[in-house]
């Protein structure tokens, strides 16, 4: 569950997908939207104000201006859980998931071992 700027909470759920609630009205985001299955495990927003959306076996998505939009992902999305997500001061989304964890930079996403140098997080 996340707040966004304008006060609206949006819900990720097992059911529905992902659905924002503001003045007591529901919208869903799912398959019809876009996502490739029904099953948001977690929401958080960025620093510029999109919002990203990590699915169960369905990979991550981005809202932007509206439009939802898949993430490349480095498994194909049927395999990519996004069990954690957040962001560093670098604008960077940080994925934790059973395979471990991933930096998605905009260009792509990698995979982070325990041994790689991690610069800019926090």
């Amino acid at each position: 569950m996340k707040e966004d700027r304008e006060g609206g909470l949006w819900i990720g759920s097992r059911s529905g997908g992902l659905s924002r609630w503001r003045d007591a009205t529901i919208v869903p985001l799912g398959v019809r939207e876009g996502l490739i299955g029904d099953f948001a495990t977690t929401v958080n927003e960025d620093a510029p104000g999109d919002l990203w959306l990590g699915t169960w076996r369905g990979g991550l998505y981005r809202l932007h201006d509206g439009v939802l939009e898949a993430e490349p992902s480095p498994l194909p999305a049927l395999f990519f859980t996004v069990r954690a997500l957040a962001f560093d001061n670098q604008g960077n989304a940080w994925v934790g998931n059973w395979e471990g964890l991933y930096r998605f930079d905009g260009l792509g996403a990698r995979w982070v071992s325990p041994s790689t140098p991690v610069s800019g997080a926090g």
